[in-house]
């Protein structure tokens, strides 16, 4: 939720996008992006201390011809994605790493796709 309501709520990003899903209206117009949750787990290693650790998915769907919007939107949500100023409701985020960027090449219908995959950890209170 915290990476849905960064990227949501960023103006600059939003101009050039028609939104930020978990679920994408059939008539939605490109780009946009959609965010999934792909793993979580306890990894508390003491009664004192309890860390999650999460594995989420930022997907850019575009239909522009070629790469240059795809490139833009990575460019500007690395930059969103890169301080660790999250809100995370009942915890702190200790930590949010890229760990790859995958570009897709074009599908039957001309779309594009790009995929950045985030690890985080997440100390609650």
């Amino acid at each position: 939720r915290a990476i849905v309501a960064r990227l949501s709520s960023d103006l600059t990003l939003n101009t050039t996008l028609s939104g930020v899903f978990d679920y994408v209206p059939t008539t939605t117009l490109h780009p946009y992006i959609t965010v999934h949750m792909d793993s979580w787990g306890n990894y508390s290693q003491s009664a004192q201390m309890h860390v999650s650790q999460h594995a989420a998915s930022v997907h850019l769907w575009s239909d522009y011809d070629g790469n240059a919007q795809l490139y833009s939107l990575i460019q500007q949500l690395e930059s969103l994605l890169a301080t660790p100023t999250l809100s995370v409701a009942g915890g702190t985020l200790v930590n949010l790493l890229l760990r790859k960027t995958e570009l897709s090449p074009p599908d039957a219908t001309r779309k594009r796709h790009a995929s950045m995959h985030y690890h985080s950890v997440i100390e609650h209170s």
